[in-house]
């Protein structure tokens, strides 16, 4: 469509005017967060693979001094310095990963609730707050990710393979057991000491990088499902006519 032109008091020409930009449906917009966070879970991937390999660089060390080998202050220095680098790094990233995570949430069950209506169990609203609750956060939202899940599916008509519930639920329980082993391991770097309960608190932490690393992992295999589900929406009958009064 060509700019409209407008004529401007005290003026001879028209002066062209710059058709506003279509609005986006909030369809487009949930697809959009979706692919965003997909690219910020990738990102998490990369840094937590780095904070696996320098937990067991630090493990190492450790296990070398124990046994009476001699390391440079500077290999020393060097090793603590990036690992609380990557430690700063990993959370960062996890803060802006969570707030995508949930502006995604609430924006598809936006979209959901256009078309399905009162088939839905929970709001927009509360997919995003009951994740604050205490104890209610333990379950809740893994229902709301199970029925996002689910009414996504329908809406596609298509046969679900149940195998993906099952990697619904699996992301769940690794993402319950990772706050645990967190705390866990953020209380035995706190009061570890001796050479003992040092290499332990070290080799606890791998093992936490690597929890996380696997619960990462999981997510974005059922980001990628639920975005590639919202991709085969079509459109809804707003968006079209929006559509056809732009043109």
């Amino acid at each position: 469509m060509a700019p409209e032109e407008s004529y401007v008091p005290g003026t001879e020409h028209p002066v062209e005017v710059a058709e506003a930009p279509p609005a986006e449906s909030i369809d487009d917009i949930a697809r959009q967060r979706g692919h965003r966070l997909t690219g910020l879970l990738i990102a998490n991937l990369v840094v937590g693979s780095l904070g696996v390999l320098t937990g067991l660089v630090q493990w190492v060390l450790v296990a070398g001094i124990r046994e009476g080998r001699d390391f440079s202050n500077h290999l020393l220095t060097v090793s603590d310095w990036t690992s609380i680098g990557i430690d700063l790094i990993q959370g960062v990233l996890f803060l802006v990963t969570a707030i995508f995570w949930l502006r995604w949430l609430h924006a598809s069950y936006k979209a959901l609730e256009r078309r399905q209506g009162e088939a839905l169990r929970f709001t927009p609203g509360w997919a995003v707050g009951y994740w604050f609750i205490p104890l209610v956060n333990l379950l809740r939202p893994y229902q709301v990710m199970e029925e996002l899940r689910a009414q996504s599916q329908s809406i596609t008509d298509e046969p679900f393979a149940k195998a993906q519930a099952s990697t619904i639920g699996f992301w769940w329980v690794l993402w319950v057991a990772s706050h645990f082993v967190n705390r866990t391991d953020t209380r035995l770097a706190l009061r570890a000491e001796t050479f003992e309960q040092i290499t332990f608190s070290t080799v606890f932490s791998i093992g936490a990088d690597a929890l996380m690393l696997g619960l990462t992992a999981i997510a974005l295999m059922v980001i990628r499902h639920l975005v590639a589900l919202q991709l085969q929406w079509q459109p809804f009958e707003e968006d079209i006519a929006l559509e056809v009064d732009n043109d």
